[in-house]
Formats: structure tokens, C-alpha cells, sequence
């Protein structure tokens, strides 16, 4: 029943649009009957006629300055004057596993993923990396393809030996630990 209701409404939508487009507009049907004006009599006033119905002169066009259907980009165009810029070095895979202090030196364990490996200042890793510096305090490695410095913090807990109540041994190692973090670079 409602759905019946619903298509009679739209029948007598449909029926009031048709009538008002076919009674809006009575002269839609009618021709329009433009009648041309007589020729004038006299020869000076027929110049004049021909003289306003021609069109006036037109200026040259100018050259174009580009292919109108030429591809379009929303990019920049790049610079010429920059250089090319080398790409920055990847975040370090290496980080700091251990040290060791031998006769020979110092010797610092690095980690990469589950592989722990000693290196030496001058030592080159998977032809990316090669150690530049060894100090107590950090490892600096220099990305070998953009020359890039990187460095890894050592964490230091020196116990000074002197240190003979537990007051004494918890503020040296909290003096060194807040020498770690200021010697860390973010």
C-alpha cells in the first residue's frame, strides 16, 4: 500500500512538470520574422553602412612562448647551481657489546643483530664502516661511501679502587654514569 502511494506521487510530479514545461512558454513554437532593412538611397550613406559593418583591423599575434601541449610537471624545476649532494649515512647497525684492555691496547666488542665481533682503530667493517677513533668513552666509525662521522657511547662504570664504604663506591659510579649521558650525542 505504501509503495503504491509512493509511485502515485511521483506520477503526479511527473504530471505537473510536463504541463508546466508545455504551458510556460507560448512562444516556443512561433518563428521570428526579422525583416532586413532597406538599402540606403544615397551612395555616401551605403559607404558609411559598409564602412561599420566591417570588422576592424586586427594587431599581429606575438610568438609563442612554449608548447601549449607540452608535458607539465608540479615539481621545481631543479637547481643548476647545486651540487650533488651525498646522501646521508644510514642509521649505525653497530652497537656497543663490551671492551676488553690488553697489552696491546684497547680492543671494543661490537654488536650487530646476534654477531658480536672485536674491532681495532683502523679496522674496516662490511666495507661500509671503518673505526676511526677508539677513546673510554665512545667508538667513532666514518660511514665510508659519504664520509659521514658516526659515533657509539660507551658506557663506563669506573670503580675507583680507593673506595671503601658503599657511599663512596655509589658515587663514583653515579658520577660516571652522568659523564656517559653527558658524553652521549642525541
Amino acid at each position: 500500500m505504501r509503495r503504491l502511494s509512493r509511485r502515485a506521487v511521483l506520477v503526479a510530479i511527473l504530471a505537473a512538470l510536463a504541463l508546466w514545461i508545455a504551458f510556460d512558454e507560448p512562444d516556443r513554437g512561433q518563428e521570428v520574422i526579422v525583416k532586413a532593412a532597406a538599402p540606403p538611397r544615397n551612395s555616401q550613406a551605403a559607404s558609411s553602412v559598409a564602412r561599420s559593418t566591417e570588422l576592424p583591423a586586427r594587431s599581429a599575434l606575438a610568438e609563442m612562448r612554449g608548447d601549449l601541449f607540452s608535458a607539465r610537471s608540479w615539481q621545481p624545476p631543479p637547481s643548476k647551481s647545486a651540487a650533488p649532494s651525498v646522501p646521508p649515512a644510514p642509521p649505525l647497525p653497530y652497537r656497543f657489546a663490551g671492551r676488553l684492555h690488553e697489552a696491546a691496547g684497547l680492543s671494543v666488542f661490537l654488536a650487530r643483530g646476534d654477531n658480536v665481533f672485536p674491532v681495532k682503530q683502523g679496522d674496516t667493517l662490511d666495507l661500509q664502516y671503518r673505526v676511526e677513533a677508539l677513546s673510554v668513552s665512545e667508538v667513532t666509525l666514518v660511514h665510508l661511501p659519504s664520509g659521514t662521522h658516526q659515533t657509539i657511547g660507551i658506557l663506563t662504570l669506573f670503580v675507583a679502587p680507593a673506595a671503601k664504604t658503599l657511599f663512596e663506591l655509589l658515587s663514583v659510579v653515579f658520577q660516571e654514569l652522568l659523564l656517559a649521558i653527558a658524553s652521549t650525542k642525541f
